[in-house]
């Protein structure tokens, strides 16, 4: 009984639509028909894409999660262990042709976290776009590439004195018919996981880079690049680097330096010739003391090359490296291929000039990393990164950290 209702229901409803229809088709105003531009699309190139006839309109819909496996000599079980060192879903696009979006939340660690979350008006300001929101700083080749996309596990320990995401205000443009990029922000320097800048600690950036091309291939060229930033500091400034491991001990580390003011340096280097790459950055980081206190400069540098058995290279565009697709992609056993690169890499930093030195575990690191990447496609990776790392403390006394770290990556 209930049932013969509901449908009684339903159509008693529908019977003003249905004459509403009927009165549009004896009407002499032609009903307006779905354009080309009406219609989307819907397909699968990496990540979810949606988009209209005309491209004006897209979306992308993806992710990424990052399991590692982790062994490290010195004795600390709780660093042993598993753990998932991202996971995250992004929602990425374009409105009107010329209004880029993009929102990504991570969920490693048990909780949701800011990534990138900005809009990016292109054309606004003439020849350069404007961005607004939370987005890396402009400054530094690795620092900028996308975990997606390093040769390493992790970044080199002289990403700690790098600016990193945050939120703010940038513009910038390509030249030279796409071979050279710049870029400048005002962000703010304390910027939380969750994308609040409180407090009034900004710094300004500028990033600039060029690629020279070499011979008549793609697959073979140089990357120049450096950065400069400058602005204030929270009082008791500190950094600590990693040594090749995202927990346990770390290689060098240093709390509350007096600060008034800071000053990032960055110089980029990298090539590639076909299968062969070389990359190399120096960092350096003068922090101003506040009044009666000298002031502190710390640096750090690193040199890393790669080598791939496979007919592939590192792609790269806009001034930074991008994800690798395997000419060959591997589609099961006997199937394909995929890539395989080796690499190596040697880092330093230098925390021993800080007048707080003497307060610090270990104020001078030394690393060592050889690595080997299975790229089975676009989309999957294995990696494998064995760790050499020394640590000296004011004293001159050091420490041997040597870890193996084994990741099993994909990107959806």
């Amino acid at each position: 009984m209930s049932r013969t209702l509901l449908t009684a229901g339903v159509c008693l409803a529908l019977v003003p639509t249905v004459a509403h229809a009927q009165e549009r088709a004896k009407s002499s105003t032609p009903v307006t028909a779905i354009t080309s531009t009406d219609v989307t699309r819907l397909y699968y190139n990496g990540d979810l894409r949606f988009e209209t006839a005309d491209k004006r309109f897209t979306s992308r819909i993806g992710g990424r999660l990052h399991y590692d496996g982790i062994w490290t000599d010195d004795g600390n079980q709780a660093t042993d262990g598993t753990r998932f060192r991202r996971g995250r879903v992004y929602i990425r696009g374009t409105v009107n042709e010329n209004v880029d979006y993009n929102f990504a939340f991570d969920f490693a660690g048990g909780d949701a976290d800011f990534r990138d979350a900005y809009i990016k008006y292109n054309g606004l300001l003439g020849p350069l776009y404007l961005q607004v929101g939370q987005f890396f700083a402009p400054h530094g080749l690795e620092t900028q590439t996308s975990s997606n996309y390093m040769a390493f596990v992790e970044r080199s320990p002289i990403d700690a004195l790098s600016i990193m995401r945050a939120s703010g205000i940038a513009t910038g443009a390509s030249f030279a018919d796409g071979q050279g990029t710049w870029k400048a922000a005002i962000v703010n320097n304390e910027t939380d996981s969750y994308g609040d800048a409180a407090g009034g600690h900004w710094e300004a950036a500028v990033r600039g880079t060029y690629q020279l091309p070499i011979g008549d291939t793609d697959d073979s060229f140089m990357h120049f690049g450096a950065g400069l930033t400058h602005g204030s500091s929270n009082d008791g400034i500190g950094f600590d680097a990693d040594p090749g491991v995202s927990r346990g001990p770390d290689l060098v580390t240093l709390a509350g330096i007096p600060s008034d003011g800071i000053q990032r340096m960055n110089l980029e280097l990298a090539a590639v010739f076909g299968a062969f790459s070389a990359q190399a950055e120096y960092r350096q980081v003068d922090i101003d003391g506040t009044t009666g206190n000298a002031d502190t400069t710390l640096d750090g540098s690193y040199v890393q090359v790669s080598w791939f058995a496979t007919d592939d290279v590192r792609p790269y565009k806009d001034g930074l490296f991008t994800g690798v697709k395997p000419k060959n992609p591997w589609q099961g056993w006997g199937e394909g291929t995929g890539a395989l690169e080796f690499v190596a890499r040697y880092s330093m930093i230098d925390f021993s000039d800080s007048p707080v030195a003497g307060a610090s575990a270990a104020v001078e690191g030394n690393l060592i990393t050889l690595g080997a990447n299975w790229y089975l496609n676009q989309n999957a990776r294995i990696m494998l990164n064995y760790n050499m790392a020394e640590s000296e403390d004011s004293g001159g006394a050091t420490t041997d950290k040597d870890s193996a770290v084994v990741r099993f990556q994909l990107t959806f």
